[in-house]
């Protein structure tokens, strides 16, 4: 799709004619102009190539320019969409996971917003959320484009730099921490809305196993001899406790991203430092275990080197930010998350990562321009071109898990 571009002047009537030429998306946009005072302006349309960074949607930049009242102003927008086109998924419903995107941002980070106010949080200790826009729908969620303040992407197969985990583990740890300040200001919301949100995957199905045996198999021909006699005889294991780590009621305490990936987190650089992280993609949050995000985060975007660095100071980072947070709120960290069950929880979960390696990590090193569309092909028929970098991260994460005595 080339960039659309079109004028819009306002007619000065409350109510506007509808066009019936134009998709729900333009009425949206139309809708966004008005409320934003637009006398005449000037709408550009742009098709963004998502290039790994949404395999379940289009993406696309809106810029609005033009003439208000109080003079010349920009609107930069942001938008997912789901393709008209696309084709049910049986490993999760795509249906659920825009309905879970458009109410965290148009319910859950509102709440957590207003949490924030009320106790009057430093702006440089808040959880950010870009902003939503009323007008978003269940199949198209509608945003500032925070690209236009300075914000950024990570490139999603480069290791991640320590200033930049130490801006997304505690942009995590509040994330987390706000979810135990809902249970304890607003129970009833956490468990009519958070307590209710189970994970999108469709386990214990036969696409579910098909996905898993897929992406076993992509990581495997990148090992041989001994490590891939050692990584074949554990699969069955994994496979079991990959959709038992989602399952299991007791280790399950706050709302999870469920993506938390370095190309998930917008984020700014002064003097070639991280200094802000804004987590967006909310289509996988769930209720789980808060330890699962942290290692999904460090498996995605570390290698080995860089965790037998940073691990055990990034875990300890985590904690301590999400005990300093919650004092923000007068809740105790101990009463939520008691210091020494997360330190079981990170010591039991530990191969998770593992699990990250073998059937998410393939996602990050996909070649440019054979990036699949998971709402346009199905599973078993998925084609996965990786570059050839995932095979120093992968056999590196191999290694580290041979060392700790997990293959």
């Amino acid at each position: 799709m080339q960039a659309e571009s079109y004028h819009y002047e306002s007619n000065n009537s409350k109510k506007q004619s509808i066009d019936p030429d134009k998709s729900k998306l333009d009425h949206c946009i139309d809708s966004i102009i008005r409320k934003e005072g637009y006398i005449s302006c000037d709408v550009n349309k742009k098709y963004l190539s998502p290039d790994g960074g949404s395999y379940l949607g289009n993406l696309y930049e809106i810029n609005i320019k033009g003439r208000t009242a109080d003079g010349e102003k920009e609107t930069p927008i942001f938008v997912k969409a789901m393709a008209p086109d696309a084709i049910e998924i049986e490993l999760i419903s795509l249906d659920e996971v825009y309905n879970k995107e458009l109410f965290a941002y148009m319910d859950l980070t509102k709440l957590f917003n207003e949490l924030q106010d009320e106790a009057q949080v430093p702006i440089e200790e808040r959880f950010k959320s870009a902003k939503s826009y009323d007008e978003s729908y269940a199949k198209a969620i509608i945003l500032e484009n925070v690209t236009k303040r300075g914000f950024k992407t990570w490139f999603r197969m480069d290791c991640i730099t320590l200033d930049m985990a130490e801006a997304c583990i505690k942009q995590l740890a509040r994330f987390h921490g706000l979810s135990f300040v809902v249970k304890d200001k607003r129970p009833e919301y956490f468990e009519k809305k958070i307590k209710t949100l189970d994970h999108p995957f469709i386990f214990g199905t036969r696409a579910y196993e098909d996905f898993c045996r897929k992406f076993t198999k992509t990581a495997l021909q990148y090992l041989d001899g001994d490590m891939r006699r050692k990584v074949e005889d554990k699969i069955p294991v994994v496979l079991e406790r990959h959709s038992q780590y989602f399952q299991d009621e007791t280790t399950k305490s706050c709302v999870c991203h469920g993506d938390y990936r370095p190309n998930n987190i917008m984020v700014k650089e002064v003097d070639g430092k991280v200094t802000e992280a804004i987590p967006v993609d909310y289509q996988i949050i769930h209720y789980g275990c808060p330890i699962l995000d942290f290692y999904y985060f460090m498996y995605f975007g570390t290698d080995y080197e860089f965790r037998r660095r940073h691990m055990t100071y990034l875990k300890d980072l985590y904690f301590e930010t999400l005990e300093k947070y919650l004092q923000y709120f007068d809740v105790p960290v101990e009463s939520m998350y008691p210091r020494k069950k997360f330190e079981k929880e990170f010591a039991e979960k530990r191969d998770y990562g593992l699990m990250i390696s073998v059937y998410y990590v393939p996602f990050a090193f996909v070649m440019e321009g054979e990036i699949p569309d998971l709402s346009k092909e199905k599973l078993p028929d998925l084609e996965m071109v990786l570059d050839e970098r995932f095979r120093d991260r992968f056999v590196g994460a191999i290694e580290e898990f041979i060392e700790l005595g997990f293959l």
